[in-house]
């Protein structure tokens, strides 16, 4: 996984994981709090619309250790939240804009990052900050 390194420049403002962070966590449970934590840090804000949040529980819901992302279809995100795939495309897009910068879209083969899911391509979906509150919760 090509978002795990070893520096990040801004954690705050990242995406990205630090390649020891990740082998500091010990156990699933451990992980999904932090996500969790994360989560209330992120869902309270008054920018979000209500579809950008419960899609964002359904992502933190997906997030795996494995990958430090969520993976899945939109299809399935919308079948966990009862919402369209395409209202949870335009929310993902809300959540990955410039302005909210709340998670990253990540092309996994190109290794780049996307504004918008595309057809075909197996993206990733990464928490911004989450490595900072791992740091924070792990040290």
């Amino acid at each position: 996984m090509w978002w795990l390194v070893e520096d990040i420049e801004d954690e705050r403002a990242s995406a990205f994981v630090q390649s020891s962070m990740a082998r500091k966590i010990r156990s699933y449970g451990e992980l999904k709090k932090v996500v969790w934590k994360w989560y209330r840090a992120n869902v309270g804000r008054t920018d979000l619309s209500p579809a950008s949040k419960l899609c964002l529980w359904a992502v933190c819901e997906r997030h795996r250790a494995e990958t430090m992302s969520s993976h899945d279809a939109n299809r399935y995100y919308a079948l966990m939240t009862g919402m369209h795939h395409k209202s949870i495309s335009n929310a993902l897009v809300e959540l990955a804009s410039e302005e909210k910068n709340i998670i990253w879209l990540a092309d996994e083969e190109n290794k780049t990052l996307m504004r918008r899911s595309k057809r075909g391509i197996r993206r990733h979906i990464l928490l911004v900050g989450l490595n900072k509150m791992l740091k924070e919760e792990l040290n």
